[in-house]
């Protein structure tokens, strides 16, 4: 059942790529997310991601509030510490703290933000809007370099590249954040999550 429930939400995601001329419904963001409608406007009008699927993800990640953060301190020692490719974030003003942090709505890590463009200031990385465009833009990268299987881009969004491969090799991977981004997702579009 659990199989059926992630295929079938492949086969519907997959081939969402949402024209630019066709109209974002966002009645469908549960109530705690509706102060940022505005923001998700932006984010879903730029990237084409599906609005269900970005809302489940903002509460698996965050729970909808803006200011949540978590550093990830293994994932410093391992990638930015000593390392000489973060030295322009550095002099930005970012430490290797706030680049090993997953920041926001959308729990960016610093060091994607970083990679994918965004070179201001850490404290900026908490704005609503950043935030959740910058989430948009790294899930659509995800959804496009998996060809649209949305539960192997919800792994690489949460784990990386190396999750997907583990899981394509068929080594034991934990699915449930997948699995759990998907049901949400089910239930925002059901009404059923305030």
């Amino acid at each position: 059942m659990l199989l059926g429930v992630l295929l079938l939400g492949n086969l519907a995601l997959a081939l969402y790529r949402r024209r630019p001329e066709m109209p974002i419904e966002l009645d469908i963001l549960p109530e705690r997310l509706k102060r940022f409608e505005r923001e998700f406007s932006y984010a879903l009008n730029k990237y084409y991601v599906d609005p269900a699927l970005l809302a489940a993800l903002v509460i698996q990640e965050s729970g909808g509030n803006p200011n949540a953060y978590r550093h990830e301190p293994e994932y410093q020692a391992k990638y930015v510490t000593g390392k000489a490719r973060w030295n322009r974030a550095r002099a930005l003003g970012w430490t290797d703290e706030q680049l090993a942090t997953s920041w926001g709505l959308t729990q960016v890590l610093g060091t994607t933000a970083w990679g994918m463009g965004f070179k201001y200031p850490p404290d900026k990385i908490l704005d609503p809007a950043s935030n959740l465009t910058l989430g948009a833009k790294y899930l659509r990268m995800k959804l496009d370099q998996y060809k649209g299987n949305v539960t192997e881009a919800l792994l690489a969004y949460n784990g990386g590249d190396g999750a997907v491969e583990a899981y394509r090799a068929g080594r034991p991977y934990n699915l449930s954040y997948a699995q759990s981004v998907l049901a949400l997702r089910g239930r925002i579009i059901r009404g059923e999550l305030d």
